[in-house]
């Protein structure tokens, strides 16, 4: 207690903590034998008294010169993102009780975000104010697919969800030479929009797939009131005007008014709104495709999902625009 009301400040305090563990070590030589206690000053310090106030201290809570609390500060950061693309981390700041912090700059610093590649290569990547109040952000570039682990530490004391992992893909974009006259593309072919009315104007991935594991993320970006199908189909010859081959075994995905659609598809969370995300993970090696409703959180998996396999998009109004992004 004596040595608490000491300390003039949290910072005061945090260096007392690490003095003291470094104090303790002292007291042991190379092999291991305890020494003499460690004296310092006026003060004497033996193994009873270092656990003590290492008691005390676990009561009080982590200590900064900073109001930013590890305890309460939370990680996020998307499950997927493209190859050669910017990916914000995002850290929510927030004190000791749980408030968002409106300016956390000041513990920017104080932060260390370190993203560790499918090669076990650190990347540190800088702080700096988000956007939104109360935010911290870093950019990470990822330049290889695969698995990467971020973790975002304050003092060596990890923050709320770190360590998390997110995926590094190639991403899909349309083909230019499968889709439906009345649909047009545009941002390098990863945006697709309806021109003109009526049913099943479907629009095709480039990228075909019959083994490994492949993310998609599609965004519906306008259009909400119109719906729209998001699928995986392996149909070598789907028609591109009014409909196309609805046959058993050829599609599988989920209509955006979230209700089911067929035996071969469920509802996947609530009406999707405009802004909406849908995460598509395909695994063909397992025969497997599993739709996650950002926003909503709900999951489903499609089983015997087999054949070459390409994404498939139906936009059923004008303006109904949607976007393939990492």
């Amino acid at each position: 207690s004596a040595l608490l009301e000491s300390c003039t400040d949290n910072v005061d305090l945090l260096r007392m903590s690490s003095w003291l563990e470094d104090a303790a070590k002292d007291r042991r030589d190379t092999a291991g034998r305890e020494t003499e206690p460690c004296v310092t000053s006026h003060l004497v310090f033996t193994d009873r008294h270092v656990e003590e106030l290492n008691k005390v201290m676990s009561n009080v809570g982590f200590v900064t010169d900073s109001a930013v609390d590890p305890s309460t500060t939370t990680l996020k950061c998307p499950e997927c993102c493209g190859l050669n693309a910017e990916m914000k981390i995002e850290v929510e700041s927030r004190d000791r009780d749980g408030a968002s912090i409106d300016k956390p700059e000041t513990a920017a610093d104080t932060l260390d975000v370190v993203v560790v590649t499918p090669d076990d290569q650190r990347k540190r990547c800088k702080v700096t104010g988000g956007e939104r109040e109360g935010t911290l952000v870093s950019v990470f570039t990822p330049v290889s697919t695969g698995r990467h682990v971020v973790s975002v530490t304050m003092a060596d004391r990890h923050i709320l969800n770190s360590p998390t992992d997110f995926t590094v893909v190639e991403y899909d974009s349309f083909d230019p030479t499968r889709l439906a006259g009345q649909v047009t593309l545009s941002g390098n072919n990863r945006t697709a929009t309806c021109q003109k009315g009526g049913s099943w104007r479907t629009v095709c991935g480039r990228g075909r797939y019959s083994s490994g594991q492949v993310d998609f993320r599609v965004r519906l970006d306008a259009g909400e009131g119109n719906g729209m199908f998001l699928s995986v189909c392996n149909s070598p010859n789907p028609r591109m005007g009014d409909t196309y081959d609805q046959g058993a075994g050829h599609w599988w995905g989920w209509y955006s008014h979230g209700t089911g659609y067929t035996c071969q598809s469920g509802a996947l969370g609530q009406t999707w709104q405009d802004g909406d995300v849908i995460h598509l993970h395909l695994d063909c090696d397992r025969h497997t495709l599993t739709g996650h409703h950002q926003r909503t959180g709900a999951r489903q998996t499609l089983n015997n999902v087999t054949g070459e396999l390409y994404l498939c998009i139906t936009l059923y109004g004008i303006g109904t625009r949607v976007s393939i992004f990492p």
